[in-house]
């Protein structure tokens, strides 16, 4: 995190709202949009705390402010960063966005996380302290993808696959990062790490608490591992490293199950292309041999010709190894297509026509089945990720009633305090 380029003295943010729990306070110029980050920040914290297993016990205020950009500025894009400032013997946190264009659901909530394991880890750091303790990236990472939702099968898929990648899926590929890799896959396979790490501490013996303990051990200048070691190590059953434990993690989701087989698509594929199949040819008046391609049918004139036999046995084997690890509603069908190459070896080629039609409109009613299914599921998993990153987004302008309760915690006493930090700011110490 960096510290925000426009302090809040200089911002001109008429409304300012208090949530709930009093820990945030919210300058916004509209009301609306004040109100429901108060309140979605409180919700956000409390499903950070649930998954803590810790009880509301803050004692650093969060200040959270929403600056409106000019039409021109507003082209850049909009920002969110976090600060920590040294405010009276205590630290103050603020996190700044810009509007225009929309807060970024994730983005925010992910800034909430990061203040908030900041401020749980420096309840005893002294405000003096040149240095602050900071949870890792892994961590604060993990837990936002955690809370925005739950973890998909497309997500663990991407992580096997990255495991048979050259560098492989083992800690030290981001657990030492200090920032998220740039947009595209790279990002996503460094979140879904994340998330899946830290899911996986959490389901250990005592999970959160122990997880709470780490937050809570982290110390100024001193290495995350350390505090690591003395959190999660005992409850690695008997895994010799933390490493080796995360291995044996991914090697247990990617152990051999329905999950683990093919995509539909993936297995079509592969059918698809072991019906490209190739005969010696000789050319009658030259006597050269040439390979060509050739249909089903034409295999006849092949049979008493070099390598087509071998050819014949080897695609019915690849055929019966796609079978055992291919999309279970292609298991019929690749059967029929293995009688079908056996009528082939053996010549049967009266038996061959009416068992390609069979194979040929059973497949056809399996891919017409599969992009049902697929459409359906790409419309579920839109609207699920929806759900997910706007959570609790949707309650962004809460009722009037809501937004009257929110207001009357607005007492004098905060407002003076706000006043005071604003007129006495002194020195700001960026979270990395």
């Amino acid at each position: 995190m960096a510290s925000s380029n426009i302090p809040p003295s200089k911002i001109s943010s008429p409304t300012h709202v208090v949530s709930v729990s009093k820990q945030f306070t919210v300058f916004a110029d509209d009301q609306g949009l004040a109100a429901g980050l108060a309140s979605f920040a409180d919700k956000v914290k409390g499903r950070l705390l649930n998954k803590l297993s810790m009880r509301d016990e803050w004692r650093a205020p969060v200040v959270v402010v929403v600056h409106t950009q000019t039409n021109q500025v507003a082209r850049t894009g909009a920002s969110i960063e976090s600060s920590v400032y040294q405010f009276e013997r205590r630290l103050k946190y603020q996190i700044f966005s810009t509007v225009p264009p929309p807060i970024d659901p994730e983005q925010f909530v992910r800034e909430l996380v990061r203040v908030l394991c900041a401020e749980i880890a420096n309840r005893d750091t002294p405000p003096s302290s040149v240095q602050l303790a900071e949870a890792p990236l892994w961590f604060t990472e993990g837990l936002t993808q955690n809370m925005l939702g739950d973890l998909r099968d497309i997500e663990v898929d991407l992580v096997e696959r990255a495991m048979k990648a050259p560098q492989g899926a083992g800690l030290k590929t981001f657990v030492n990062a200090e920032q998220s890799p740039p947009k595209g896959i790279e990002r996503e396979l460094f979140k879904t790490k994340c998330k899946l790490f830290v899911r996986c501490l959490l389901a250990l013996p005592d999970g959160m608490r122990r997880s709470q303990r780490f937050l809570r051990s982290l110390k100024p200048g001193v290495s995350w591992s350390d505090a690591f070691d003395a959190s999660y190590r005992d409850a690695m059953s008997n895994s010799i490293s933390p490493d080796d434990w995360w291995t044996s993690q991914l090697k247990q989701r990617s152990a051999p199950s329905a999950r683990n087989r093919y995509t539909a698509q993936e297995t079509d594929a592969k059918l698809t292309a072991l019906f490209t199949m190739e005969a010696i040819h000789r050319d009658p008046k030259s006597g050269r041999e040439v390979v060509r391609k050739v249909s089903w049918m034409e295999l006849r004139n092949y049979l008493d010709e070099p390598g087509t036999q071998e050819m014949i046995e080897d695609r019915m084997g690849q055929l019966g190894n796609l079978q055992q690890v291919g999309h279970q509603s292609y298991a019929p069908v690749i059967g029929l297509y293995i009688e079908a190459f056996n009528h082939v070896r053996l010549d049967r080629f009266r038996r061959l026509g009416p068992t390609l039609k069979q194979a040929d409109e059973a497949l056809q009613r399996v891919r017409a089945q599969t992009r049902q299914i697929t459409e359906s599921l790409d419309k579920f998993e839109a609207q699920q990720m929806n759900r997910d990153l706007l959570f609790l987004y949707r309650d962004y302008f809460q009722t009037f009633d809501e937004i009257k309760a929110i207001e009357k915690t607005r007492d004098n006493s905060i407002k003076d305090y706000l006043d005071k930090f604003q007129a006495n700011e002194k020195e700001t110490k960026p979270l990395q």
